[in-house]
């Protein structure tokens, strides 16, 4: 079996994840320039010596010592999963060896310090040779080190957070800080290490940091307690929980443990470690040292005192008190003499019989964890273990494979195989971590991670600790083939996954890496025919791919997938760069001639669902003109699917490919087409990342002269403005758009095209309308939506829904609904309504949207929220991201207003709140943004939160200044109560004053009576009575006419407590 993988990069290149030690001597030139030559180079020679055997120690490779420098890597020339924790270690090993050392400067001796940096990721290594060291490294890793060696003061070891990621809590460190390193673009997170910590188990560090809960594993668990029970009635039963790395298995068996304890169960616990040469017998060494009371046992440490004994020995079992000497000199570890290497076999009756005595008081739980490191001894201690059956005793290990040996044959051997975690498990897991995530991220989070519990974590934590706008990009958009924010930011995860690597035969991973370079979905023909050679040897590959949890077959048949998307990354991105591109133009060429035998037997048949994936792998083969051909029909295809956001990138990836092509007549007409498709599939949500494209085009059309195109790039650019809450911007191009259509469609007919411009005119119309409505013009607004609405309505014809009118008319209704003319907003939000009643469209969500609004402001919360949930459920069925994010916060406002002041559901429906606004935020979606601004402003007035309230005013503001008007008025509202309750040191009636001058500009009769409302509440603080009452009778006759009941429930509370006040202080 081959691949025919023929790389162009030195014979010697390979991509590993290495983690990089950079440290240096600190002060060296003031101490060699006190120095003698001679002294300074035999100082220079023992510090050498301390790195080397520090580094040979946790299994590094020295590449280089130049001067007082060392460079050293680990991961070389087999990687591990826990690369980055070795070089720490060195680190720190290397630190206090130096610091042993002295340097005699005339008659004193002065005291040597190192400095260190370390970081992992992905290194191309290169076979070095006498200039350039034992290996010349190329990538990110060697650079950050070295600026965080840089960056560190004598005696400190600063590493990169993601590095060691969850291992970072087996360290003392200092708190993490964002460093602005030279060559970054942004800070990185990173710690100073100050020593080893406790922590000693994985799991434990993992719960340090955060880990997710346990979850799911319900059937599993009660499999464990029935085999527990049977163990507790006298029968010695084994349990083998197996699985890939990350599944819980550490995390299911715990949960059992704790069960047990309560039970009243001995608990004994060992571990193997894959690192620092794990003692031998080491799981059983522990489960010893810890029944004799000295778990911390070290070779230097001194025998226990004679009382200590005498206090050891009378917690032992009669029988075993004799041996209990003898016992604690054997547990020290390391302290066996030279020769006793066998010295295990001597343990093989010992250990039962302590078992079993142990088992006369209470019945034994004895834990094994990551059995498979354990060495041959502690193998085999176990086997003879499992020969004793009638006694209270349950083994319970771990392992990542599914075989142990002969140990297996036993009858009372039971294997419990660990899958991932399900999409519903992992919804409430990942909730606890990241809270508010919306379903799309948290699907995509549970793809990526394949459900893995130990890659969601990481996941999870990557997140967290993005710059805010970050996390749903790294999500949602299709990321390239490198930089992907796997290989920049979870180095560690990377490690554990290429641990996994290692372990295959070369010509697995080679399959495996072909695998990668086709998809996340393939073919198994399509891989077949990739792989030369023997078609029984390939299927052996693949058998033994889907053992080691990389590959398994899907539900179609003949397809195959990767288990978890972070794997296909990792794997991916150690196919160097010359091999993917030409696999890449390979996998073309196949897939280019299985679509020309497949028209040949069906010349009928379908060809267009060949046409995505020519489009990927012409692209990343470099080969531009097919790309761009296959990507706009694949976007067709798309369109055609109802899938505007799969239609959206492909044709982004066309206009991408044109770009790399010369300039040709024929290139620029497929560049018009593809802009006017990319701007329909903008239409119900745009995304920031189209605009540089429409900008693009009318560059081009500027330099071919070309009118019309230019008028069609400067509308799609004013539309997704306008999408995307960038009002101003949105109603200047939309105008020069207009004027463009107008100008286009008055030229001469040419064949019979006469009104080919006018959907296009209506069009710009109505969203300029829209625009100026976002804006607060609405007098300008409702005349080109009039005009847009009357003209779609003499085209209706009612075979498909009218979903431009549609929208327009729920535009024009909010509107209404703002002047206060609420029966007439009614009556066109039900035409609007009427248009696509039924059709399923996503325009429906935006329609509700607007309703829930509309009913918001006349205080009909319960109204309001079930528009809201309508809307929402149309968000996720059709993925429209802004109508998800905004129908949550229209929800959200609805049930804190239906909640009670300080209650749990009135807590709850804020956070929602700031989910939801967040969430919008960070897609760059800001579109009435100022409206979820000016709500948390007055919830947190309400929460007496007068700091968080400030904030979110100053941004309802900015945005008012920026031309979105909607949330000012309520922001100002609480800005006044602030002031009135001396939280502000301008008076009050500014922030009134300035309230009503936007109700004004907007012709707003509720804000108007609201501001009167509050002027009222705001006299009634200041002990102003009776103008407090004056103001509320103002109020009430527009409440009333308005039918805003709720709001004048609050008038009537708020007189009788004036009243109330006035009688009591009379």
């Amino acid at each position: 079996m081959s691949t025919e993988l023929s790389p162009r990069e030195p014979s010697s290149a390979r991509r590993l994840h290495l983690a990089v030690l950079f440290s240096d001597l600190s002060d060296s030139s003031p101490l060699a320039a006190h120095l003698e030559a001679e002294d300074y180079l035999e100082l220079l020679a023992r510090v050498r010596d301390c790195c080397r055997s520090a580094v040979e120690k946790h299994l590094g490779l020295v590449v280089r010592m130049q001067g007082d420098g060392l460079l050293a890597v680990f991961g070389y020339p087999q990687g591990g999963e826990d690369t980055a924790r070795r070089a720490t270690e060195a680190a720190l090993e290397l630190h206090a060896a130096v610091a042993r050392l002295q340097a005699a400067e005339g008659q004193r001796l002065t005291p040597l310090q190192m400095h260190s940096g370390i970081h992992a990721g992905l290194t191309l290594v290169i076979e070095g040779d006498f200039e350039r060291g034992r290996l010349d490294l190329l990538g990110e890793p060697p650079n950050i080190a070295a600026r965080l060696c840089e960056q560190a003061e004598a005696g400190e070891v600063w590493v990169s957070q993601a590095a060691l990621g969850p291992e970072l809590h087996q360290f003392e460190h200092r708190p993490v800080q964002r460093l602005p390193l030279r060559g970054l673009a942004e800070p990185l997170p990173a710690v100073c290490i100050t020593r080893r910590g406790q922590v000693l188990t994985r799991l434990a560090a993992r719960e340090r940091q955060g880990a997710l809960p346990f979850i799911g594993r319900e059937d599993e668990l009660q499999d464990l307690r029935h085999l527990l029970a049977q163990a507790a009635a006298g029968r010695a039963r084994t349990a083998l929980v197996h699985g890939s790395p990350g599944l819980g298995k550490t995390r299911l068996c715990e949960a059992l443990i704790a069960e047990a304890r309560q039970q009243g169960w001995r608990i004994h616990r060992g571990y193997c470690d894959g690192h620092l040469h794990g003692e031998l017998m080491q799981p059983w060494m522990q489960l010893l040292r810890a029944c004799f009371g000295q778990p911390e046992l070290s070779p230097q440490d001194q025998l226990p005192t004679a009382p200590d004994l005498a206090a050891l020995l009378q917690a032992l079992p009669p029988e075993l008190q004799v041996d209990a000497a003898e016992w604690l000199e054997a547990l020290r570890p390391q302290a066996r003499p030279p020769g006793t290497e066998q010295s295990w076999r001597d343990w093989l009756p010992r250990l039962p019989a302590l078992l079993r005595a142990l088992g006369r008081q209470q019945p034994q739980l004895v834990f094994l964890d990551d059995w498979q490191w354990a060495d041959q001894a502690s193998q085999q201690i176990l086997e003879h273990l499992l020969r004793q059956d009638e006694m209270p005793l349950m083994i319970l290990l771990t392992n990542r494979e599914a075989e142990l040996g002969p140990v297996q044959n036993r009858g009372d051997f039971h294997a419990l195989a660990l899958g991932p975690l399900s999409l519903q498990d992992c919804r409430g897991a990942i909730a606890q971590l990241l809270p508010g995530l919306d379903p799309f991220l948290v699907e995509r989070i549970h793809v990526q991670g394949g459900g893995n519990p130990l890659y969601i974590e990481e996941l999870c934590h990557c997140a967290a600790q993005l710059p805010r706008g970050q996390l749903a990009q790294r999500l949602e958009e299709p990321r390239p083939t490198h930089g992907s924010w796997t290989a920049q930011e979870l180095p560690w995860l990377r490690g554990l996954v290429e641990a996994r690597l290692e372990r295959l035969p070369a010509e697995h991973l080679a399959l495996l890496k072909t695998a990668a370079v086709i998809g996340p979905h393939l073919p198994l023909w399509l891989l077949r025919r990739l792989c030369a050679g023997d078609t029984a040897d390939t299927e052996a590959a693949l058998a033994n791919l889907a053992r080691h949890d990389l590959l398994y077959p899907t539900q179609t048949p003949g397809q195959l997938r990767f288990k978890h998307g972070i794997t296909r990354e990792i794997v991916y991105q150690l196919v160097g760069a010359p091999q993917r591109r030409e696999l890449h133009r390979r996998i073309a060429e196949r897939l280019a001639d299985a679509q020309a035998e497949a028209q040949a037997a069906e010349p009928a048949g379908e060809s267009a669902g060949w046409q995505s994936a020519l489009a990927y792998h012409h692209a990343h083969a470099g080969d531009w003109p097919e790309a761009a051909l296959h990507a706009e029909q694949a976007g067709e295809r798309a369109e055609q699917s109802a899938a505007p956001d799969r239609a959206r990138h492909f044709y982004r990836l066309a206009l991408d490919a044109l770009a790399q092509c010369p300039p040709s007549a024929e290139s620029y007409a497929a560049q018009v087409r593809l802009l006017q498709r990319l701007g329909l599939t903008c239409v119900f949500d745009p995304s920031p990342e189209d605009l540089p494209y429409f900008d693009r085009g009318s560059v081009l059309a500027r330099r071919r002269n070309d009118p019309a195109t230019m008028t069609l790039t400067v509308f799609w650019r004013g539309y997704v403005a306008y999408a995307l809450g960038m009002t101003q911007a949105a109603v200047v191009h939309l105008r020069e758009a207009l004027q463009g259509l107008e100008q286009l469609s008055a030229a001469p007919a040419q064949e019979g095209r006469a009104n080919a411009w006018l959907p296009m005119l209506v069009q710009a119309q109505a969203t300029l309308g829209q625009a100026l409505a976002a804006a607060g013009e609405y007098e300008a607004a409702l005349n080109l939506m009039d005009s847009a609405i009357a003209i779609k309505r003499q085209h209706r014809s009612g075979a498909r829904p009218a979903v431009g009118s549609a929208y327009a008319l729920a535009c024009k209704a909010a509107v209404l609904g703002d002047w206060g003319t609420f029966d007439e907003a009614a009556e066109c939000f039900a035409e609007a309504r009427q248009a696509i009643y039924g059709a399923g469209h996503e325009v429906e969500g935006s329609v509700l949207c607007l309703l829930a609004l509309v009913q918001l402001w006349q205080g009909r919360w319960a109204e309001a929220q079930q528009s809201a949930s309508q809307a929402l459920q149309i968000a996720q069925r059709v993925r429209n991201l802004y109508v998800f994010g905004m129908s949550r916060a229209l929800l959200s406002r609805a049930q804190w207003r239906q909640g009670a002041p300080g209650s749990a559901s009135a807590q709850r429906a804020l956070q929602a709140l700031e989910d939801a606004q967040q969430w919008l935020q960070s897609r760059r979606k800001r579109l009435f943004g100022s409206l979820l601004h000016g709500w948390l402003a007055e919830a947190y007035m309400v929460q007496d939160r007068p700091a968080e309230m400030r904030h979110q005013a100053a941004q309802a503001l900015r945005r008012a200044r920026e031309g979105d008007l909607l949330g000012g008025p309520t922001a100002l509202r609480a800005l006044a109560l602030a002031a009135a309750r001396g939280y502000l040191l301008n008076p009050p009636e500014r922030y009134l004053a300035q309230a009503q001058a936007l109700a004004r500009r907007r012709g707003s009769l509720h804000e108007t009576a609201l501001n009167r409302l509050c002027q009222a509440e705001v006299l009634a603080l200041q002990g102003d009575r009776p103008a407090a009452l004056e103001q509320l009778e103002a109020a009430e006759p527009p409440l009333r006419r308005l039918g805003m009941d709720w709001h004048l429930t609050q008038l009537q509370q708020l007189r009788t407590r004036c009243q109330g006040q006035a009688e009591g202080a009379g």
